[in-house]
């Protein structure tokens, strides 16, 4: 399952054509994980941001909306001290730029 996950595969089609016991792979569950907890953070934060972009220039959801950037540039934060991997650290850096950006934009408002 965890493998299954890491490769971004089915557990049915990691084990496809390998000598894996046909006893075993009846018991594979049919879909795995895949992906990891800042994957799953960061699709959160695209979905917010893709939110916030569609806010109109003025009303009462401009506090919510500055409560949301707070919560992401905290979170965003709390990820990059957790983050082992270069990859992972460019991935959060990406995040916080367009995070910044939709900070700016509301500003401006």
């Amino acid at each position: 399952m965890l493998l299954a996950g890491l490769f971004k595969l089915e557990p049915h089609e990691l084990v496809a054509g390998t000598n894996y016991p046909a006893a075993k792979q009846e018991r594979l569950p049919l879909i795995a994980c895949r992906y990891t907890e800042l994957e799953f953070q960061l699709a959160l934060l695209r979905r917010d941001v893709e939110w916030l972009e569609r806010l109109p220039a003025e009303g009462p959801w401009m506090a919510l909306a500055e409560k949301t950037v707070a919560f992401w540039a905290l979170k965003l934060e709390a990820l990059h001290l957790e983050a082992n991997e270069a990859g992972d650290r460019a991935l959060i850096r990406a995040a916080r730029k367009a995070l910044r950006a939709v900070d700016a934009r509301s500003a401006q408002l």
